[in-house]
């Protein structure tokens, strides 16, 4: 929740910057019950409001009436009255104010802290103020009239108000009127400098952030891009070769071992092959025993070699391809 509150007060404090030209450093307007409260709950106001504002320079301003007032309370609100004369610069009414009640007694007499606060926002708040006050019906007079920041505490909480619907329909009657051709619709001379203001300060918002950008950019870490294939997956793959040297190889006729039998096992089909080129397969087709006759003519040809009987002719009485011959030698 806090840090909700600390994004809405960013984008509000930003919004009357661009709008209204409320920029840094702010002047913040105290009144009595304000500062009264803040004391009371034991409420830091310096830090309080360096939080809100973004940490950006500040200084409270108090009416002088208000300074009267908080003499006249006594020891109840003593604390607040210290503050105020420690922390605050004390403010006269506007020259028009003034001049009303000079003849009563000096710049601001006779007034009530409502009074000069009035006075001193008037229609358009000239000073541009910051408004901190506990007074319900002085902060609702306030929102009507639009472009006045607004400060209150609840509970032990310092909160700043979002736009009221006047300040934001004051703010988009100067941008309509920028939209408007050359002579059709005439602006004030305030609203112009407002307009100037707020785009001198976009201008220097995105300077800042291009600059923030680059800065960045120079530390951040370059993305590495793939130059071309990886020489090794384009290798083609070697077959494995035999292990040379070490230990001596087993003779034949000192016999291989399990090598040799696999050795055998896989020079099978070229030992048929040799055969079938020497003529060591022999096709028969004979009427009579096929068995007998493999058994009995085949190792006479070829001294040494054992007959092996096909399934073929096994199954096959009178024709078919009777035996092959496997050399043992």
């Amino acid at each position: 929740m806090r840090h909700l509150r600390a994004k809405q007060g960013r984008k509000t404090l930003h919004y009357f910057r661009i709008s209204f030209g409320i920029a840094p450093p702010y002047t913040v307007l105290l009144d009595g019950n304000f500062i009264h409260t803040c004391t009371k709950h034991k409420i830091d106001i310096n830090a309080r409001m360096s939080k809100h504002l973004g940490g950006e320079k500040f200084k409270f301003v108090v009416p002088r009436c208000v300074l009267k007032e908080l003499s006249a309370l006594g020891a109840a609100v003593e604390d607040a009255l210290e503050f105020a004369q420690a922390n605050c610069e004390p403010i006269d009414g506007p020259p028009s104010t003034a001049r009303a009640a000079g003849a009563e007694g000096g710049a601001g007499a006779g007034q009530t802290p409502t009074e000069a606060i009035r006075g001193l926002i008037g229609s358009t708040n000239p000073l541009k103020l910051i408004v901190c006050t506990q007074e319900d019906e002085l902060r609702a007079e306030l929102r009507r009239l639009g472009g006045v920041p607004l400060l209150h505490v609840q509970r032990t909480v310092l909160l700043l108000e979002g736009p009221s619907s006047a300040s934001r329909r004051q703010s988009d009657r100067a941008e309509q009127a920028k939209l408007k051709p050359h002579g059709a619709g005439r602006v004030d001379t305030a609203e112009t400098e407002a307009v100037a203001l707020a785009r001198k300060i976009r201008m220097e918002e995105r300077a800042e952030k291009r600059r923030a950008d680059g800065a960045a950019s120079d530390f951040a870490p370059k993305k590495q891009k793939a130059k071309g294939p990886n020489p090794l997956s384009c290798m083609k793959k070697k077959k494995p070769e035999a292990q040379s040297g070490g230990a001596e190889e087993p003779s034949k006729e000192e016999g291989g071992g399990a090598k040799e039998g696999a050795k055998k096992q896989e020079e099978a089909p070229e030992s048929r092959e040799a055969l079938a080129a020497k003529g060591a397969i022999v096709n028969a087709r004979c009427g009579g025993s096929v068995p007998e006759l493999c058994s009995s003519v085949l190792p006479q040809l070829l001294p040494g070699s054992s007959v092996v009987l096909n399934g073929a002719a096994r199954s096959r009485k009178s024709h078919g391809q009777c035996a092959y011959l496997h050399n043992t030698t």
